[in-house]
């Protein structure tokens, strides 16, 4: 028998083993050398030897993976349930349907950590899908019973597990006859589970001897297995078509986007390729749909600042932050906001990250010579009333909008600082006059993103008082710290949000830039219109619940 969901959970946790006393230290060596040589996993070793029992492995399973285990033995299962997969591939898979809530099905799975056959049950059933583990004996005995008594055997009576979201490569590697993979289908699954893991970007890193996968998830790499090198080009090939660049060219990097449906969702991405020693590495970074400005994480004032700023008829809104701190989201949202039929609303992109009706978006492209610069200059002729740039890379992009600005359009777009006042430094240190930006800036920005406690495991706790008294944090209210469960693959973090600083802009804050004030001074001021910096909305935050003091440290270095 083959005790599959041993090989992805006991070899991380068999250690664990010894450490409650389940087996000692000298069985387990024993176990591991056997199965080298049996070429078993190390589950089924433990079990067909008798060194421990299954339903005693299954608890600790539960216990560790935080995923609820059913003796099937003991169950009544709702057999309406088995219309929703077919016999053939709940024997395929070892798994049973066991039951309906609202939008979720419960099943019972041998192996619960195969996210690809949950993926493809929660797209041809349409509901969300939470697997508890079960005996994988009991649940194949279970399975010829429960199937013969409500006559589901039969093929046409429910639908398949989809072959895109499962990685068929494994088996096909197996017969020699890799170059036979659907590699569309391939894509397409690891696409589709990093969607469900909530990744911002997936990794195709080419190696010596294998592509490994990599997925970004609130901000950190995560490995999620390999492809054989076999595999390679067909793979490469298959994402650069689709996104639209040279396939014959592979020395230089190329930018290209692709969409992607998911059920009745369309997925944009961004693809982009650079060569290494090993091939060509690939990045697929994803935009499902551009979030609500109220969802951003902006606090209640700066919020209104920014609606403030982007009910003017001209002006410039500009961002900063590093890269991938959501600046691009946020504008997105603003460009939402104020959307309207009665407004021409254009934009100058590179790439297009979302696609939004009634709003006129084109993308750069370097070799048809349409760049930045052309851009710029051509755009006016379109009348635009809003203007919408990714970036502005020198001087003479900021001096055109300013004329843009002067002349009435409001523009939106983001400029490399190390912050909000760094903007307005830099600004000043290309020579472009004060009295110019206090007329033309209506808001400045910077923003990073800080990941959030998972709602479903974090827990309470109180800081030492050193930690208390360095962040000046009050000692009266309730902390809370990450743990981690399933829900957020153990990590005690789902989601990320933003934090802010807006710059009010005034001549007297303009002047004491440009006089280079010392920087105690300069809080002080800013302070005296409202001013937050992220160090203080971060806290925010950690007082609200949102996140906690090991993120705030990690993310801004306190």
């Amino acid at each position: 028998m083959d005790y599959k969901i041993t090989n992805k959970a006991i070899d991380k946790l068999k250690y664990d083993l010894v450490r409650e006393g389940l087996l000692n230290y000298n069985q387990l060596i024993d176990a591991i050398e056997l199965s080298r040589e049996e070429h078993t996993n190390l589950g089924q070793i433990l079990i067909q030897n008798n060194i421990i029992k299954e339903e005693l492995l299954l608890n600790f399973l539960e216990k560790k993976l935080q995923i609820p285990y059913v003796n099937l033995d003991d169950y009544t299962i709702d057999t309406k349930t088995t219309t929703l997969i077919s016999y053939t591939e709940a024997r395929k898979h070892k798994i049973i349907p066991l039951f309906t809530i609202e939008d979720t099905l419960t099943i019972a799975m041998a192996d619960p950590l195969d996210l690809f056959t949950l993926n493809s049950l929660s797209i041809v059933s349409n509901y969300k899908v939470e697997p508890v583990i079960c005996s994988e004996k009991t649940l194949l005995k279970t399975i010829e019973i429960l199937y013969k008594e409500t006559e589901a055997i039969n093929e046409k009576e429910s639908p398949q597990i989809k072959q895109q979201s499962k990685f068929n490569w494994q088996t096909e590697l197996n017969e020699d006859n890799t170059d036979e993979v659907n590699i569309y289908k391939l894509v397409r699954a690891i696409i589709f589970q990093s969607v469900q893991e909530q990744a911002s970007d997936i990794h195709f890193d080419p190696q010596k001897n294998a592509i490994l996968i990599r997925f970004r998830i609130d901000g950190i790499m995560h490995n999620r297995g390999s492809l054989p090198i076999l595999m390679s080009s067909n793979c490469v090939s298959r994402i650069k078509s689709a996104a639209g660049l040279n396939l014959k060219e592979e020395t230089i990097p190329q930018q290209g986007r692709m969409e992607v449906t998911i059920g009745k969702d369309t997925l944009n991405t961004r693809v982009s390729t650079y060569p290494t020693n090993y091939g060509e590495k690939i990045v697929i970074k994803t935009f499902s749909k551009a979030p609500l400005i109220n969802e951003l994480g902006l606090e209640a004032d700066q919020l209104e600042t920014l609606k403030e700023a982007l009910k003017k008829d001209s002006g410039i809104i500009l961002a900063t932050g590093p890269l991938g701190a959501g600046q691009t989201s946020t504008m997105y949202a603003a460009l939402e906001l104020i959307n309207n039929e009665h407004k021409n609303i254009m934009t100058i992109e590179s790439p297009i990250r979302y696609n939004i009706d009634n709003i006129n978006q084109s993308q750069l492209n370097d070799s048809s010579n349409f760049d930045l610069k052309i851009a710029l200059k051509s755009v006016l002729a379109q009348e635009p009333d809003v203007i919408y740039i990714d970036e502005l890379n020198d001087k003479s992009d900021i001096e055109l909008i300013i004329k843009f600005a002067l002349a009435g359009q409001l523009i939106l777009t983001s400029i490399d600082a190390d912050n909000a006042t760094g903007v307005l430094k830099r600004m000043l240190g290309l020579g472009v006059d004060k009295k110019i930006i206090s007329a033309v800036i209506n808001t400045i920005y910077n923003q990073k993103l800080i990941k959030k406690l998972c709602l479903d495991c974090k827990i309470p706790y109180k800081p030492d008082q050193e930690t208390i008294t360095k962040l000046n944090l009050p000692d009266n209210i309730t902390y809370f710290k990450a743990q981690g469960c399933k829900k957020c693959n153990n990590t005690g973090y789902r989601e990320r949000t933003g934090i802010f600083e807006l710059l009010p802009i005034d001549n007297e804050i303009i002047e004491a830039i440009f006089q280079n004030i010392p920087e105690e001074e300069l809080t002080s001021l800013l302070k005296s219109r409202g001013y937050k910096t992220l160090s203080e909305t971060a806290i925010d935050k950690v007082k609200n619940g949102i996140t906690s003091i090991e993120e705030i440290t990690r993310l801004l270095r306190l």
